[in-house]
């Protein structure tokens, strides 16, 4: 059902689907803020998927909203920025980190982007010389994988399942994708009796990974945004609230004199390596 509201905030995300783990944190942190604050915003469901966003977006420029805070997937803002940007509407990103995205006048990320974790990949991969890469198959996994071959300018192979249970060479495995597909990975791990480190991309720095794999005997490491994910949406909604506070007339305006941005990038994003403390991990310090 369409909402029949005005906001001048908006914060959208999957609120449903199998990716609304990251649309419970939104709305947790919308909660917090509307509480502690008085940051009020309204939110809308895009379902992180790429079909749901026309109808997102013109349910969001329908209820009258002058910033909008989201969306949470890449792909999706991808196709949302442009219909703001017509429209003036500016765009706070709190987890996209698609590089290109900042090529849109009104975009504006808070969270790091891909190249800083790419970064990070690539330290990894030069300090650990038995490591594996492995791909979910996922549009993000195989964007990641394209990416990190295009930065270390050469093709690899990735490990399937199967390979990572029997070859005992491996001793740390990269996992690029979405968290419930690396979650599964892992435990395919323990039912086979295998025990490495496994790295995953940012997809996973959601409670709802560390959840499922909390009884694993795999050490797990996360590239996780510095403060998390949550700490990202709360800035991003802050800088909203001021923006009707100080220039509700001319929010983009507003944005782009603001001292935290340098072309559009929030200037204390990084990534972090984050060891996740699991009971049942067995240490093996690789890296």
């Amino acid at each position: 059902m369409m909402k029949k509201v005005k906001t001048d905030i908006a914060l959208v995300g999957p609120l449903s689907g199998p990716r609304s783990d990251y649309g419970r944190m939104l709305a947790q942190v919308a909660d917090k803020l509307k509480h502690s604050e008085g940051i009020e915003c309204e939110l809308f469901d895009d379902e992180a998927q790429p079909d749901a966003i026309a109808a997102c977006t013109s349910q969001i420029i329908g209820c009258g909203a002058r910033v909008v805070v989201g969306h949470l997937n890449s792909f999706c803002a991808m196709l949302a920025a442009p219909v703001y940007l017509e429209k003036g509407i500016p765009l706070l990103l709190p987890a996209a980190t698609k590089a290109e995205l900042t090529h849109f006048k009104n975009v504006f990320r808070i969270c790091p982007d891909e190249g800083k974790m790419l970064d990070m990949m690539v330290a990894v991969l030069e300090k650990t010389p038995r490591l594996a890469v492995f791909c979910d198959g996922s549009r993000y996994g195989a964007h990641l994988l394209h990416l990190l071959r295009l930065r270390l300018g050469r093709s690899f192979s990735c490990v399937d399942k199967s390979r990572l249970v029997v070859d005992t060479q491996i001793d740390t495995v990269l996992a690029l994708g979405v968290h419930r597909n690396l979650a599964e990975l892992i435990l395919h791990l323990d039912l086979n009796n295998r025990s490495t480190n496994v790295i995953c991309c940012d997809d996973a720095a959601v409670d709802e990974f560390e959840h499922m794999v909390a009884q694993t005997r795999q050490r797990v490491s996360v590239i996780y945004p510095v403060g998390g994910f949550e700490e990202s949406v709360e800035r991003a909604l802050r800088l909203a609230d001021q923006c009707m506070i100080e220039a509700p007339r001319e929010p983009m305006s507003y944005l782009q004199r603001h001292q935290g941005f340098c072309d559009r990038e929030y200037t204390m994003s990084e990534f972090t390596l984050r060891h996740l403390d699991l009971p049942n991990a067995v240490v093996n310090e690789f890296y």
